[in-house]
């Protein structure tokens, strides 16, 4: 493992004065890098300092250090981001018939953020209007929007300082983890309690009537074992009734069922990522058993010394 640190000219390769060093991807946020270094005499480092992390031949991480604290024994603590930390700022924009691909390359050029291998997300929003919003909620809600439209999800991630969008079936890794694999402990969670809706209600202002339209649709069955869990948009008023019918429809598809997380301490591998699917095979969690790809929403990865461990936060595909 290989840390280097870019600072007004200077290359300092600081992996031999590191203690712990922490990795960490969430699904469709900044990747955060966590190292401890001890201060000598000739390091001298920024805010705004450009730090990466390679294993080997592998690219890991490329961000900007952030923050710095230090402690009485001189040992340092970096927090860096890589380029999805600046999608934090806010703005305001306007878009009609556009992409989310074409929404987030938009905001990318902008906002003078690198990007590369951009898939083309396909279905175009008729229009979005977002008023002081963050540039990552405005990317994620034309994600959201596709996903509801098509059924499709896409990742964001920093790829070592480029930006990409890729199409979560494109990120499916041949790895397993089981009951006798790189599993040390596990923890399984079924929850209601976070974006689960049996209950759709989208509406819309119809200005030929005056009135409001309004698309409800709903499972009978879910209401009766959870109560009324309700989610509710308005549309844009351009939106066809087809169209606004079918994406209620689309919503209770995705909303309305048990939201199933999966968290594993596990022997580190590099190759992982949020957003990439793993097998999982454990055999008994309770109310189930588990031999299928899980999507990992998140995952940190630990270095202390020679010792490699990674903790995974799973959710069902």
């Amino acid at each position: 493992m290989e840390i280097i640190i870019e600072s007004r000219g200077k290359t300092f390769d600081i992996s031999h004065l590191c203690s712990d060093v922490e990795w960490k991807t969430e699904i469709n946020k900044a990747a955060t890098l966590k190292v401890n270094v001890q201060k000598v005499d000739e390091l001298a480092f920024f805010e705004g300092d450009t730090i990466k992390l390679t294993d080997k031949d592998r690219k890991l991480f490329k961000g900007y250090i952030f923050k710095k604290e230090r402690d009485k024994n001189q040992i340092i603590e970096i927090t860096a981001y890589d380029q999805l930390r600046y999608l934090k700022n806010k703005d305001t924009f306007i878009f009609k018939n556009k992409t989310a691909t074409e929404i987030a390359t938009h905001i990318f050029k902008q906002f003078q953020l690198k990007y590369k291998e951009v898939e083309n997300t396909s279905f175009k929003i008729d229009k979005l209007v977002e008023d002081n919003k963050t540039l990552l909620d405005i990317i994620q809600g034309a994600l959201d929007l596709t996903l509801v439209n098509t059924g499709k999800i896409y990742i964001m991630y920093d790829d070592f300082g480029h930006i990409t969008i890729k199409n979560i079936d494109n990120l499916r890794t041949d790895l397993v983890i089981g009951d006798e694999s790189l599993a040390t402990n596990f923890k399984y969670t079924t929850s209601i309690d976070n974006d689960v809706y049996n209950k759709i209600k989208l509406f819309k202002d119809n200005k030929k009537t005056g009135k409001r339209d309004t698309y409800i649709v709903y499972d009978s069955n879910n209401i009766k074992k959870w109560g009324i869990l309700q989610y509710t948009e308005k549309l844009n008023e351009k939106i066809l009734e087809g169209k606004a019918k079918q994406q209620a429809e689309n919503l209770l598809k995705v909303r309305n069922r048990l939201r199933r997380t999966l968290s594993i301490d596990c022997i580190g591998d590099i190759r992982l990522r949020a957003g990439n699917s793993v097998g999982v095979f454990i055999k008994d969690l309770g109310d189930i058993s588990v031999n299928q790809l899980m999507i990992i929403d998140s995952v940190t990865h630990k270095w202390k010394g020679n010792h490699h461990t990674m903790d995974l936060n799973l959710i069902y595909e």
